[in-house]
């Protein structure tokens, strides 16, 4: 028997000496398809793998009925190719890669024959008939069998929808190095580093290329997927996950190449695993899953492509020197404003059409330059798609409700509905930023004549609202006169300070005043009890769980919150307590204005004021200060500021204190400035009454007011003991009368609640209808 030059695998050469044997064990002449057929199912190759046939079903009995027809009366001692088997031979003669069972299946399915056709329905693989088991959709190039095999652990990357077309001009370079990486003969592997949408897209371009037929010879039959995660991973059964790829590889000996994508770095972490071997931490060992797979690879037509980010990059992958004897490294840089331009142009005409809105090119330029310098973690051009798809979205729905409220559905003015076109305006791509990050627009876009205004506004309400404590308000303005003049440090927060005293003083008033004044809202403040961070674990709730562990999607506390308000005041109370290591992150934030969370994601904090409270060195008894007066001496209160920079300084270390803006001390309240927080006490309280339409007007006896603050006065708690006196009695009060009356007559009629000293000095009430 000759077989030509055919370039093939040693199971192609078996099956046609097993043909040999068949024909020849049934004295048949000839060898036809059918026997390639029978050879083809019972021998061990890749198909017999594939399909589970059932050897036993193929008996002597069952061929001697099959090849009856091909039987000669006479002993046959040699036998000859036919000439449809001859074709077949001539066409994997001309396949330019060398083939196996599979290319031999698909070309004598092709032949239609019907001995073949009979043997696949006795056998129950009648679906190898269908032509959809070689041609899947107009998208995939390999046969069906293995798309279903692939759907199970992955996905076509052509399946995955992109906000824009562009081209790969702007990609040229690190293009033609990807298929030069491609190929090379020896195999090495490639790490993209880029932003995911943008490296998925890049890559998608390179598949519709594929797809187009504009590729080299090389990466013809060549397809992309991308690597689903599997949650069986990350609950340690990474070998089983290992081995749903190993049986997909098998299929890429010669025909069809698979490119496959990696985009989750849990998965990637995982196969950088740790602790494999003998709890050991060398670097061999944390490459022991890779190497299991990449060693799976050689010989095997299977790229991996693995994308991250340059963070994630730094923080998992740039400590394995090893990394590099696996893997090629491409850097996909973000695009420039000007190529974003270009692309945004290529495709508005898309939202012109969809949103029958007009876009000029000065809107455009605006939108990348509002995007980029008010969304910090932007990406080009992603970030400025996101920002025109919402603003056009909204302008449609404004102008379509003006248009039902305005017109009759009718044909004619269908018409005159069609060729109405808004213009799309800066104020609406500012309203989109300013939901985009979920902040006042007028807060986010500062005004210059506003400057002077909210600075007034600020130091009233600080000064109205704080007492005994002008010196932290004269400290902490001027810093914030220079943010909102645009004179701050650039790459810092706003400001930082250590606020240390008694409790009680004002340190969480400050916050919620900041927060409220600058932001527009006592929501902007965010806050964290640190005494709930004294393991060292706890770190994670902060910046997120590492890869692997539970809540790592969930990404950190601090740094989700800020990602979702950028411009806020953070408050860490009482610090002293958290666990050491929390303070490394604050070293980071403080000194570059960032801080990278276990997702690799970079949070901004230079529009952030960040404040520490702390109690350390305050005293914890003041009655030595106290003896033979009722008040606090200035020697006094420089002694205990001199105890509490001694004890600041002592705990914690100076690298910390070095990068703070300053160490601001609050004072112990004296009795005049408790008895000017009663007076705001009681004003609050009158407003709230107001604001819920209630008509009582207070008036409280100043003999009163001297008694409960005198009563109420303690340099160790501060106004805390002050205001749950006034809500123990004047609150109290308010609502027994609430509660005995019916509502509708304080709503209805004005009283004057009136609180007085009895002749026992016990407080009293009578109560008036004006």
């Amino acid at each position: 028997m000759i077989l030509y030059n055919i370039y093939s695998t040693k199971e192609l050469i078996i099956i046609f000496i097993k043909a040999e044997y068949i024909a020849l064990k049934f004295n048949n002449y000839f060898i036809m398809p059918i026997h390639l057929m029978l050879s083809l199912l019972l021998t061990n190759n890749l198909c017999t793998k594939l399909f589970n046939i059932n050897k036993q079903m193929l008996n002597d009995k069952f061929l001697n009925i099959l090849l009856k027809k091909y039987k000669y009366n006479t002993n046959v001692t040699n036998i000859i190719f036919s000439n449809k088997v001859i074709n077949i031979l001539t066409k994997l003669n001309n396949f330019n890669f060398k083939t196996n069972s599979l290319n031999l299946l698909f070309l004598l399915l092709n032949e239609k024959d019907k001995e073949i056709n009979y043997l696949l329905k006795y056998l129950n693989l009648n679906f190898l008939q269908n032509n959809s088991f070689i041609y899947n959709n107009s998208i995939n190039i390999f046969p069906n069998f293995i798309i279903n095999k692939l759907n199970l652990i992955a996905y076509n990357i052509l399946n995955i929808p992109t906000i824009f077309e562009s081209n790969l001009n702007f990609y040229k370079n690190q293009y033609n190095k990807l298929l030069q990486i491609l190929n090379l003969k020896i195999k090495k592997h490639t790490i993209i580093l880029s932003d995911k949408k943008i490296g998925l897209l890049f890559l998608k371009f390179l598949a519709n290329n594929i797809l187009n037929k504009t590729i080299p010879m090389f990466l013809k039959n060549t397809e992309i997927w991308v690597l689903k995660l599997d949650l069986s991973i990350l609950t340690n059964s990474i070998q089983d996950y290992i081995l749903k790829i190993i049986n997909i590889i098998k299929y890429f000996n010669n025909i069809y190449k698979l490119i496959l994508v990696i985009d989750n770095i849990e998965l990637f972490d995982t196969l950088l695993s740790t602790n494999v071997i003998n709890n050991s931490n060398d670097i061999n060992n944390k490459l022991y899953y890779l190497n299991i797979l990449l060693n799976q690879m050689i010989n095997k037509n299977v790229h991996i492509v693995y994308l991250i980010t340059l963070n994630e990059y730094n923080i998992y992958l740039k400590n394995y020197k090893l990394i590099e004897s696996f893997f090629y490294i491409i850097k996909i840089n973000n695009l420039s404003k000007l190529q974003t331009f270009l692309i945004i142009k290529q495709n508005i005409h898309k939202y012109i059409n969809y949103y029958n809105i007009y876009i000029n090119d000065f809107i455009i330029y605006e939108l990348i330059n509002l995007s980029k310098q008010y969304i910090k973690n932007s990406i080009l051009p992603e970030t400025p798609f996101i920002i025109l798809e919402n603003s056009c979205s909204k302008i449609n729905l404004i102008n379509e409700y003006k248009i039902n409220l305005n017109y009759f559905y009718t044909k004619s003015n269908i018409i005159k509905i069609n060729n109405i076109k808004y213009n799309l305006t800066i104020d609406n791509i500012k309203t989109s930023i300013a939901e985009y990050l979920n902040i006042s627009k007028t807060i986010l876009f500062k005004n210059n004549k506003l400057t002077k205004q909210k600075i007034n506004i600020l130091e009233s309400s600080l000064f109205n609202n704080i007492y005994g404590q002008s010196h932290i308000i004269n400290n902490i303005l001027p810093y914030i006169k220079q943010n909102i003049i645009g004179l701050k440090t650039k790459n810092k927060p706003i400001g930082s300070w250590i606020l240390c005293g008694p409790s009680g003083t004002g340190k969480t008033e400050l916050a919620k005043i900041l927060a409220k004044t600058l932001f527009g809202s006592e929501t902007d403040l965010i806050r964290f009890d640190m005494s709930e961070y004294m393991e060292k674990h706890s770190i994670s709730r902060l910046i997120g769980s590492p890869p692997g562990y539970i809540g790592y999607s969930e990404g950190g506390q601090l740094t989700e919150q800020v990602y979702k308000k950028p411009n806020s005041v953070i408050l860490f109370d009482e610090i002293e307590k958290a666990h050491p290591e929390i303070y490394n992150i604050m070293l980071q934030i403080l000194d570059e204005g960032k801080l990278t969370d276990t997702m690799g994601k970079s949070i901004d904090f230079t529009n952030t004021i960040i404040l520490f409270t702390s109690n350390l060195g305050c005293p914890t008894d003041y009655s030595l200060y106290l003896q033979n007066k009722d008040y606090l001496s200035d020697k006094d209160l420089i002694k205990i500021e001199q105890n509490i920079k001694i004890n600041i300084n002592n705990y914690f270390k100076p690298e910390l204190l070095n990068r703070l803006t300053n160490i601001l001390i609050f004072n112990p309240l004296n009795f005049n400035d408790l008895l000017l927080i009663c007076n705001k006490f009681i004003n609050e309280l009158k407003l709230k009454l107001y604001s819920n339409k209630l008509n009582i007007l207070l008036y409280i006896n100043n003999n009163i007011k001297y008694l409960l603050t005198k009563i109420s006065y303690n340099p160790l708690y501060g106004a805390r003991p002050l205001k749950r006196i006034l809500e123990l009695i004047i609150n109290k009060s308010i609502s027994d009368l609430l509660l005995y009356y019916n509502k509708e007559y304080f709503i209805q009629n004005k009283y004057i609640l009136y609180y007085f000293l009895n002749k026992n000095n016990n407080i009293n009430y009578n109560i008036y209808l004006l």
